[in-house]
């Protein structure tokens, strides 16, 4: 009997040092999940924070206006809506289009002429090439998007990025006109 005891001990601590092994192979290999990431489903309405803890805003666009980096919280003016035309889930590369939360109409956020230019809040019907972005996660590359993830929007065409003018404040517009990826082109992507 004490033979089958220390072989029924030692099989249970190889399956455990088994376990250990194959978890901390995931682990290393990035197979494991995050914790506390909460993913960002299809349609859900979110805000854009800048570097300087201001958010994109609509307030008083109206359709065709170009949208400010200014508002100092996430009300209404702030709220957006994000669909991705890839998955049903967020991900970094996915494309997506985006419109404001409060207009009745569903205005779409658009690269006006495609980039180099402003971004407007924008009456169109159906969206098109102007109003789809590209979402790049940059905490979280070739993965899953999540609250709170550091994200920079590239213009359908792949050649300008969003940006807030000066990193957010009193009467900072947003434009697309920059070709790379900084501070200022740079938002925490805020899930309500």
């Amino acid at each position: 009997m004490p033979h089958m005891m220390s072989s029924g001990r030692g099989a249970r601590v190889g399956l455990c040092i088994a376990v250990v092994c194959a978890l901390a192979s995931a682990f290393a290999i990035g197979v494991s999940a995050k914790v506390g990431r909460r993913s960002v489903p299809d349609g859900a309405r979110v805000s854009f924070k800048t570097a300087n803890n201001r958010y994109i805003c609509s307030e008083d666009a109206g359709a065709d206006a170009q949208l400010y980096a200014e508002c100092t919280g996430t009300s209404p003016d702030a709220w957006f809506r994000i669909y991705d035309l890839t998955n049903s889930t967020l991900n970094d590369g996915d494309q997506v289009q985006i419109t404001t939360w409060e207009d009745p109409d569903d205005l779409y956020l658009q690269a006006a002429y495609g980039g180099d230019d402003a971004l407007l809040a924008v009456d169109v019907d159906p969206p098109a090439e102007w109003e789809t972005f590209t979402l790049i996660d940059l905490d979280n590359p070739d993965g899953e998007v999540a609250d709170g993830d550091r994200i920079a929007l590239e213009a359908y065409y792949g050649v300008y990025y969003v940006v807030a003018q000066d990193g957010g404040g009193t009467g900072s517009l947003v434009y697309v006109t920059s070709t790379s990826i900084g501070t200022n082109e740079t938002f925490n992507l805020v899930v309500h």
